[in-house]
């Protein structure tokens, strides 16, 4: 059957799109298309990137209902095509298949016909319910004004008569009592309309969900947030009205972001609200005897949680507007969420909820006939390791045998056999955890490393518990939820609130009850008092993690900088492993990144089997891999990368890790500074390989007074280590650049900004404009190669044949991966123009501009075609450095 194809966009909010955009549109139309293809595509930041991929992916849903409206048939639609036993279409008669195309067109009517009513019937619910809700709000504020209004004014206390007021009456009003009772009624309105279902989505046709999901995954909640802005501009977001082409979108979230209960949200760890959630969910009554109540927000709520769910259907939303949403119609975002996620066309979601495959199923997504797309997939390897990390301390075992114990004791009499079994076993592995870690401590004295690998079947053999079936324990973990009970019960025990437990396990222990907002929360204990609720989860994560094949990954253990504490973590070694699980399920997985260079080692890392070292497109039995990488959209004038091999007293800029010590060199790395911010208007944003080495710089500028030299010219600014600071920092950074700071010459004097690639500033903050005319790379960021998990990985990739030299790709991936997230901080968008100054000798010695260097061909194409190696010395930088923002001076 013909494939769908489009070259051209008319649903593009903006009349003339650039031709990059067309093209990526177009890459990531065909790929949703082509079922099995993998697509890996990068189109630099300020070209449109993320509009671009909606406008395409939606455009190819949208595309795919007017196809099945005209009768055609889709590669989806008959599992015996798929199957290939299905005769072609070639050997029938044609009255069968016109007979077959009328069909399909009368039920492809049908099932618009419903799928249209029902989106009109939720966006006309969702403006009723809105309507009803503001009504409700403004009649509960008058009966609120109007108590506060008629009760009595409180006399000032005696203190001398103060013991006394027990005996005193209330303050008692006709007026406010009878405005109380509206008020308790108004509040009443939507609970007696409720039942005591689980489930408050209504009943649909199955037919009436989407054909098709786009199931989109960035990195952070508040990236997704930019996407629903870029889905707001366009007529699938409902910018114009065709609410045939508007599509549903469900922003998915984890409680910790969505909750709005106060007693549970401020709870402070994500184990224990998650906790605290489950127990409340699954309590049925508000009766006053019981531990922790029902969420108010969720028992008794099915009208308001389904308004709730088709408000968020009706026009898309953002986390934040959920979740504001939620406290004023008194629902619960994160189940009206879930529940709306199967009606979406559209998901939204970080990459952390769908590479964890029991995440993923907790939260109900579906990858079968979906197409995936990871936004700013740089980071998708990592995130893949750290999905799949678990790590575990001496404090946390102790804690979890504590409770462990403490449970079996209770409960012994009443646990059946095979629950004494496995608690039994669970008992005596976590035993063993503190029997090894506590050993790795005493090795202190003996001067043994402080960090060490071993496989996973090594460490259970040296903890004596090689013949546990890890399987089979992980399986009753699962089932049975048991952790769930014994951190809930090890929460009351510190609570305080066993002696008068019976066994029910619908909540933890609380302290008082207080008034929020006109309803009554359980207010939970000091969220800092106990951190044993993730102890125990943080095990059953490690054991989960001691279930994978031996190959898979690695156990470390390690001691604290102190010597009094030590860790076990599981790292996994390889990504593809897991990452293959959501390949083989979808059908579309779409990697789209401003920077994804260099892309043949992002391949091999998630798609072993398929070699993107010589070709754009791969083909193999079961996947086609389809790459792209286009160009800026900026004038090749707006951008000026400089390779700097030497600085201006002609010394050489080796920063490889045994030379970037010499003070001759961090102090001529002080004058390349100086110079550079003397020449260069605004911002300029200096990058280090590391926080160390940025301390030493900033101590030796100090000392040999470069530092002071560099401040009379522009303000300079650290980057803190705490994440708190961070806000301020680069709020003080923008006053010294934009003004309303000190100002030479009628100008504001701009700043220095030292920044640490890994760092806050390295990724997700845009220096635009005047914030970042000037990028200093000091050196190259590799990472220490005797780290033992990053050596772990390189042996990994290297073990096998035909696959020496992967470690070493990877390492220097790893590296690039940095420095071009680093360097393009700058540019943002078509107007926007940036100098970069690559400072170290790797980069291309001078008079070598004619070849390229290993580290300039791992730059993004856009990058590495403007580099530009200097034919003699540092003077020659120093005047293309002038003659460039002398030029964007004139045009400006």
């Amino acid at each position: 059957m013909p494939r769908l194809r489009r070259t051209e966009f008319p649903t593009f909010p903006y009349a003339t799109p650039y031709a990059i955009q067309i093209e990526l549109m177009r890459r990531v139309y065909d790929a949703a298309e082509r079922s099995k293809t993998l697509g890996v595509f990068e189109s630099p930041t300020g070209t449109g990137k993320t509009l671009s991929v909606l406008v395409g992916a939606l455009s190819w849903v949208d595309d795919r209902r007017k196809a099945r409206l005209r009768g055609e048939k889709l590669d989806d639609e008959d599992e015996d095509d798929a199957a290939g036993t299905k005769p072609s279409d070639t050997n029938e008669p044609d009255w069968l298949r016109e007979y077959d195309t009328k069909r399909r067109k009368t039920d492809a009517d049908e099932v618009e016909r419903r799928r249209g009513a029902r989106r009109a019937e939720l966006r006309a619910r969702a403006k009723a319910a809105e309507t009803r809700v503001t009504l409700k709000t403004n009649a509960e504020k008058r009966l609120r004004e109007k108590i506060e209004s008629t009760s009595t004014t409180q006399r000032a206390i005696d203190p001398h008569t103060a013991e006394e007021n027990e005996f005193l009456v209330d303050a008692y009003d006709s007026g406010a009592e009878g405005a109380r009772e509206d008020l308790r009624a108004l509040l009443r309105d939507d609970e007696e309309e409720d039942d005591d279902e689980d489930d408050f989505s209504r009943d649909e046709d199955e037919a009436l969900r989407p054909a098709q999901q786009i199931i989109l995954c960035s990195r952070t909640h508040s990236q997704l947030t930019q996407v629903i802005g870029e889905l707001r501009s366009t007529v699938f977001g409902g910018k114009v009205a065709k609410a045939e082409e508007q599509v549903a979108a469900a922003a998915i979230a984890g409680r910790a972001q969505l909750c709005v209960n106060p007693a549970v949200k401020n709870l402070g760890s994500a184990a224990r609200i998650n906790e605290r959630c489950l127990e409340m969910s699954k309590s049925k009554t508000t009766a006053k005897d019981k531990a922790v109540k029902a969420c108010p927000f969720l028992s008794k709520r099915r009208r308001a949680l389904l308004e709730l769910k088709e408000a968020a259907l009706a026009k898309p939303m953002d986390i934040e507007d959920l979740a504001k949403l939620g406290t004023t119609r008194k629902a619960c975002p994160y189940y009206a969420a879930r529940s709306a996620l199967p009606e979406a066309d559209l998901v939204l979601m970080p990459y952390a909820s769908l590479l964890h495959a029991d995440t993923r199923e907790s939260l109900g997504v579906k990858l079968e006939n979906a197409v995936v797309i990871f936004d700013e997939a740089h980071n998708l390897v990592d995130a893949v390791y750290n999905s799949y990390g678990a790590s575990v301390s001496l404090e946390q075992v102790r804690d979890v045998l504590d409770m462990l114990t403490t449970y079996v004791d209770r409960f012994e009499t009443r646990l059946s056999a095979s629950n004494l079994r496995y608690l039994k076993v669970l008992t005596n592995l976590t035993r063993a955890f503190v029997n090894v870690l506590q050993k790795e401590i005493a090795e202190v004295k003996k001067s043994a490393p402080e960090k060490r690998l071993t496989s996973l079947n090594d460490f259970l053999f040296e903890c004596g518990q090689d013949t546990v079936n890890m399987f089979s324990l992980r399986r009753y973990l699962k089932e049975s939820k048991v952790a769930h009970k014994i951190a809930s019960y090890g929460e009351r025990i510190r609570a305080g609130h066993d002696a008068s437990w019976g066994g029910d396990w619908d909540g933890v222990g609380q302290v008082k009850i207080e008034a929020v907002g006109g309803s009554k929360f359980a207010v939970a204990p000091d969220p800092n008092a106990n951190p044993r609720v993730s102890a125990v989860h943080a095990l059953t994560s490690l054991i989960d993690a001691l279930a994978s094949a031996d190959t898979d990954g690695r156990i470390i253990v390690e001691r604290d900088e102190s010597g009094t504490s030590a860790s076990v973590r599981f790292i996994l070694l390889d990504a593809a492993s897991r990452f293959k699980r959501v390949v083989q399920q979808a059908r579309s997985v779409i990697l789209v990144g401003g920077t994804l260079a260099p892309i043949p080692e992002l391949v091999s890392q998630l798609f072993p089997e398929l070699n993107a070292a010589t070709s754009k497109t791969v083909e193999s039995s079961a996947h086609a891999l389809k790459m792209f990488s286009c160009g800026h959209i900026i004038p090749r004038d707006n951008l000026l990368p400089l390779a700097v091999p030497v600085g201006p007293t002609g010394v050489s800029l080796d920063f490889t890790h045994g030379a970037r010590s010499n003070v001759a060199l961090i102090d001529e790395l002080g004058r390349i500074v100086l110079n550079a911010s003397r020449i260069a208007p605004g911002g300029a944003c200096v990058f280090f390989p590391s926080f160390k080495y940025a301390d030493d710089v900033y101590e030796r500028w100090t000392k040999s007074g470069a530092l002071a030299s560099i401040s009379a010219v522009k303000d300079v600014y650290r980057e803190p280590r705490e994440a708190s600071a961070l806000e301020q920092c680069l709020r003080d950074y923008a006053v010294s650049v934009r003004g309303d700071g000190a100002v030479t010459a009628g100008k504001p004097r701009g700043a220095v900004l030292l920044c640490v690639v890994g760092g806050k500033l390295s990724e997700g903050i845009n220096f635009k404009d005047e914030l970042g005319r000037l990028v200093i790379m000091v050196g190259l960021p590799f990472a220490n190669i005797a780290d033992a998990e990053l050596k772990a990985r390189m042996d990994h990739l290297d073990a096998g044949v035909g696959n020496q030299g992967r470690g070493r790709a990877y390492y220097e991936a790893l590296c690039m991966r940095g420095v071009n997230q680093s360097i393009g901080r700058a540019i943002r968008h078509v107007g926007d123009y940036a100098c970069i100054l690559l400072c170290d000798q790797r980069w291309g010695a001078c008079g070598t501009s004619a070849s390229r260097t290993k580290a300039a061909k791992a730059l993004p194409d856009w990058i590495e075609q403007r580099l530009v190696v200097p034919e003699r010395n540092f003077g020659e930088i120093q005047m293309r450095l002038a003659q460039f923002f002398k030029a964007r001076t004139r045009q400006s």
